[in-house]
């Protein structure tokens, strides 16, 4: 088994490209779903036709990614982004816009924290064990964990801080 770094790194400079252009469009929100969307419909084609061709080549392994399966999940998650973003009105304070600029701040840190969970709870509950219903709550209670867990480390760092802080203060 070995992990696709070069295809998830796709999917890390996608992000990046999007960050870029919207920081060079004056921060145009509407721009930049109008992009998502274009580049997302475009890589869910692109990437569905690899994956009608080849599904278990592309797709037949989580682990295991090809290019197919890469440009359909970045496609999909594009799409998705920016169907989020048109069907809730109030765009720009509306709790899944805060919640995914959250995420975006600090996604190396829920990263990790959501993989250390995963790992852990396939050490509990097995590889390709539960059936979907199972796996989709599992989904749900693996992203929970990972946002409190986010939370807990934020605060307690805070706290940690001030404490050392007061600390120097003192001396």
């Amino acid at each position: 088994m070995h992990f696709p770094v070069f295809l998830l790194i796709s999917a890390i400079l996608t992000g990046y490209v999007l960050c870029r252009l919207y920081s060079s469009n004056h921060q145009c929100a509407d721009y930049l779903y109008k992009v998502c969307a274009q580049l997302g419909a475009a890589l869910l084609v692109i990437g569905g036709i690899w994956l009608a061709i080849d599904f278990k080549g592309q797709f037949g392994k989580f682990f295991n990614l090809n290019g197919g399966g890469i440009s359909y999940l970045i496609g999909l998650n594009l799409c998705a982004l920016a169907a989020i973003q048109y069907i809730f009105a109030d765009k720009y304070n509306g709790p899944i816009t805060r919640a995914l600029l959250y995420a975006s701040k600090h996604v190396t840190a829920l990263y990790v924290i959501q993989w250390v969970l995963i790992c852990w709870f396939m050490g509990v509950f097995g590889y390709h064990t539960q059936s979907l219903v199972p796996t989709l709550c599992l989904m749900a209670l693996m992203s929970l964990l990972t946002f409190a867990i986010h939370k807990m480390y934020l605060q307690t760092k805070l706290t940690l801080l001030g404490f050392k802080q007061k600390s120097k203060r003192a001396a």
